[in-house]
């Protein structure tokens, strides 16, 4: 009997407060310690400050940097608090290593596109 994964929003969601403000679109936070990139087109959604109730997708992120795709709503100040839920490529490997989610895919990622490959 297969066992389907029962993910939730929750399982994926870290808490934490901007320590430093790189630009109209960027923060710092020292406390996340998650790989580069984990958060890339995550959602960061605010709970304090004048960005309150806020969310914002998550271009990049990089040593403790959370970029945002588009400035903020509001100026982003330190001490602002946050909730950051991980970000997903729709890439297969992705939903198989990061998620452990393959059964769940919803792509089709060995079926070759005849365009790319040059046949004729």
């Amino acid at each position: 009997m297969l066992a389907f994964t029962k993910l939730t929003a929750q399982d994926y969601t870290f808490y934490g407060k901007i320590e430093r403000i790189i630009s109209k679109n960027s923060f710092f936070d020292i406390k996340r310690t998650e790989k580069d990139f984990y958060f890339n087109y995550g959602i960061v959604t605010f709970f304090t400050g004048i960005n309150k109730d806020l969310s914002f997708e998550v271009k990049n992120f990089k040593n403790n940097i959370t970029e945002l795709i588009l400035p903020s709503g509001f100026k982003l100040y330190k001490n602002d608090r946050y909730s950051i839920i991980t970000g997903c490529d729709k890439n297969f490997i992705t939903c198989t290593n990061k998620f452990k989610n393959s059964l769940n895919f919803r792509g089709e990622p060995y079926i070759y596109n005849a365009l790319k490959t040059n046949l004729k």
